[in-house]
């Protein structure tokens, strides 16, 4: 009889994506932690869109403006960093908190878990630049190739993307090199906070078994110390006033600034709308008389305080609907009970005009 021949052991194929040492733990207590990790992320992310002033509105479309990836606006926008420099601190430890707490969720649990992370940043803070960027870092650090023996260097290689996205977008425009150099003094702080929060998470993490509750507790503190830096520093009261007072000055709105109706009323009279609605009234048909009458009537209609019904006006000139608004803006800043929210509202002042250029 021929001996028989033993089969040669197949090589264990292993996957692209890692999982991490903190999902060895018991599946139950990994998810409570986890959750309450997005928790306290989804409010950092909501306390960054407060400091700065940002609106999402289409945070999906914003991926592709450039304008939308620009971070220069932020340090200057509601409350500047060359007025209040602890706002540089402030916005770096936002920024690194972000970074840090998302790297090392994809570290140490897996990619999947950090995907919530990332629509935060993109939806609640209004960062599709860095949502882009975090997506890269927490493939690479989630990677079989790219997990070394020291968790630390690899995540201090996989913070690549986002230097790379604070070098390019992070600078304010068209200024003087002194206030572009300061203006990166931000990202810089976010850079060693991320690096600062890693080394804190895996060391006390490598002596307690990377527990699920570490990078919870880790968030939470830095959060609550950076509330704390900003309320002892600068306080919500300035932050309200240059977010819905100064940043609202009638000098600083386009409808309440000197205009030209030379223009306007060139393209009012030949809007074919228009002219059947004059000839319906027995307006001159004189291209000249008509623009003298045009003319009459616009002074004469806002004198009181309204425009003639004839006119298509463009958002520039609709100052009557933006006086509204900028009193609602300022009722909001002297209301003693406003929430930090600020909910929407009406409000019905009296009003006041400027005058127009004919």
């Amino acid at each position: 009889m021929e001996p028989q021949q033993l089969e040669s052991p197949q090589p264990l194929v292993k996957s692209f994506m890692a999982i991490g040492p903190t999902l060895h733990y018991s599946h139950r207590n990994v998810q409570l932690f986890w959750f309450l990790t997005l928790v306290v992320f989804c409010g950092l992310c909501l306390v960054w869109s407060r400091l700065t002033g940002t609106s999402v509105t289409d945070p999906f479309t914003n991926l592709f403006h450039a304008e939308a990836w620009g971070l220069g606006h932020t340090g200057t926008s509601v409350i500047s960093i060359f007025e209040y420099p602890w706002q540089i601190l402030i916005l770096g430890l936002c920024m690194g908190t972000m970074v840090a707490c998302t790297m090392l969720t994809a570290q140490l649990l897996s990619f999947s878990y950090s995907i919530p992370l990332i629509l935060a940043v993109l939806l609640l803070a209004g960062l599709p630049g860095l949502a882009v960027s975090l997506v890269i870092s927490c493939v690479g650090v989630a990677s079989r190739p790219l997990r070394f023996r020291s968790r630390i260097i690899s995540f201090a290689l996989c913070l690549a993307p986002q230097v790379a996205y604070w070098g390019v977008f992070g600078a304010v425009k068209d200024t003087d090199p002194v206030i572009w150099g300061i203006s990166f003094a931000p990202w810089l702080i976010a850079w060693l906070v991320a690096l600062i929060e890693a080394g804190i998470v895996l060391g006390v993490g490598h002596l307690t078994r990377y527990r699920p509750s570490v990078l919870f507790t880790t968030m939470l503190v830095l959060l609550a110390g950076t509330c704390s830096l900003f309320e002892a520093t600068i306080g919500i009261d300035e932050l309200d006033y240059q977010l819905y007072v100064v940043r609202n000055a009638p000098d600083r709105v386009i409808q309440f600034q000197e205009h030209s109706l030379t223009g306007f009323i060139d393209r009012t009279m030949n809007d074919p709308g228009v002219r059947q609605y004059l000839a319906g009234f027995f307006y001159p048909t004189d291209p000249i008389e008509l623009r003298k009458t045009l003319v009459r009537e616009i002074q004469l209609e806002l004198t009181y305080d309204r425009w003639p019904n004839w006119v298509k006006l463009p958002d520039e000139l609709d100052y009557q609907q933006k006086r509204l608004w900028l009193i609602d803006r300022y009722d909001r800043f002297i209301r003693p009970d406003r929430p930090w929210w600020m909910p929407e509202q009406t409000s019905n002042k009296s009003p006041y005009c400027r005058g127009f250029v004919l």
